[in-house]
């Protein structure tokens, strides 16, 4: 039998992500290294914050659903005196540091102007910009 304490397991791109130690696992993508049958692929540790972890807990719990920076404020429990909206696109912009191959052009959370943020674990942004309607 399976206890909480083992953690659950998120899959998206070439990252592993476990509650648990809420660390995210990322094979390297380096094209120049060949892979061989039978060795691991060379991987990359990354832990995360409390904050970090909490966001990324409201990405994976909605994915492909835009969430607002209200929202993401109230789930990563960010949302004390004197915090306003902004301070979840500093949380973000770390996250996408952790998560993404190039934070400058991320492929799995997605800023929608003026409503938020959106989390596609495929990483498939081009379809994505193409499906999300904003409603007035």
């Amino acid at each position: 039998m399976q206890g909480k304490s083992e953690g659950k397991i998120y899959n998206f791109g070439n990252q592993r992500f476990n509650t648990k130690f809420r660390r995210i696992t990322r094979r390297l993508s380096d094209k120049s290294v060949k892979e061989v049958p039978g060795k691991e692929a060379s991987v990359k540790e990354v832990s995360l914050t409390a904050a970090e972890y909490s966001l990324l807990m409201a990405f994976l719990s909605s994915p492909g659903q835009i969430l607002s920076r209200e929202r993401l404020l109230m789930a990563t429990h960010v949302h004390y005196v004197g915090i306003h909206d902004r301070s979840i696109d500093i949380l973000v912009f770390r996250l996408r540091k952790k998560l993404e191959e190039d934070a400058s052009n991320p492929k799995f959370i997605k800023t929608i102007r003026d409503a938020g943020y959106i989390f596609d674990p495929d990483g498939q942004s081009e379809a994505l910009e193409g499906t999300v309607r904003l409603t007035g």
